[in-house]
């Protein structure tokens, strides 16, 4: 019998011309999703969102654009900025990257104002987070530098020579007595590495799908168990659907949420 050809699909890495406009949904390797808007020269301006800066644009090169990315033609392009909607409500956003996204589909005035309290919150966090940090660098430098006065002597009063009244040890005796020290010091006993290994906890997204994968529990309760573990806000409540669709990225096969 002969054997058949196996022809292997690779994807090819989408062009962006200067010329003119390009949409999409793209992905890098790490499976982090980025909205082409617009090619603006020998740009690409795509909406992205992290947990740094929330829904924010940026301008990527062509050439690095075409290596990172991949388009994601199983996703539809409604289906990501809608996603980005839901994201931008607990990230915060630019405003440049809301007007954008708003052009793509249509927002609540909820969703709206939600974004910008959440946006307002995080400029306050990050100003008290650089005042904290500024106050923390002077500090280290007051202390790393003392301010030493010099203490100025009366020109009328000479200074006199204090005379040394026993004599000086010998270099001999001022080593052993250095030496005798160091070998009477106690050495500090080591820390057992069995006990720190077995304190620490694992981290909150390993918890986040261990419950998942259990499937007993429904969104709301897996969240509240974290909550009491970990100490979260009720702001990182969309972390539940979020490992759920990681585990389904890498082919774990979760169970549907209750």
């Amino acid at each position: 019998m002969a054997k058949r050809r196996v022809q292997r699909q690779t994807t090819k890495p989408c062009t962006v011309h200067p010329s003119h406009s390009v949409i999409g949904v793209f992905h890098n390797s790490s499976y982090q999703t980025a909205l082409a808007i617009e090619a603006v020269g020998t740009f690409v301006k795509c909406l992205r969102i992290s947990m740094d800066t929330g829904l924010h644009l940026e301008l990527i090169p062509s050439k690095i654009f075409d290596k990172e990315f991949r388009p994601r033609d199983i996703e539809p392009i409604e289906k990501s900025a809608r996603a980005y909607a839901r994201l931008m409500q607990y990230l915060g956003a630019s405003d440049e990257a809301l007007e954008c996204l708003q052009s793509i589909i249509p927002l609540t005035t909820q969703e709206v104002t939600m974004t910008k309290e959440r946006t307002a919150e995080r400029q306050t966090l990050m100003a008290e987070k650089q005042e904290k940090a500024k106050e923390q660098k002077v500090k280290r430098e007051a202390a790393i530098v003392p301010t030493v006065t010099p203490q100025s002597t009366p020109k009328s009063q000479p200074v006199s020579k204090a005379k040394p009244t026993s004599k000086p040890q010998s270099v001999s005796k001022a080593k052993s007595t250095s030496k005798s020290q160091q070998i009477s010091k106690p050495k500090p006993k080591m820390k057992s590495v069995s006990k720190t290994i077995s304190d620490k906890k694992p981290s909150m997204s390993k918890r986040f799908r261990e419950l998942i994968m259990e499937g007993k529990l429904t969104d709301a309760q897996i969240f509240d168990t974290v909550k009491k573990e970990y100490g979260v806000t009720d702001e990182y409540r969309w972390y539940v659907a979020w490992n759920r669709g990681w585990l389904r990225r890498h082919n774990m096969n979760p169970p549907e949420a209750k």
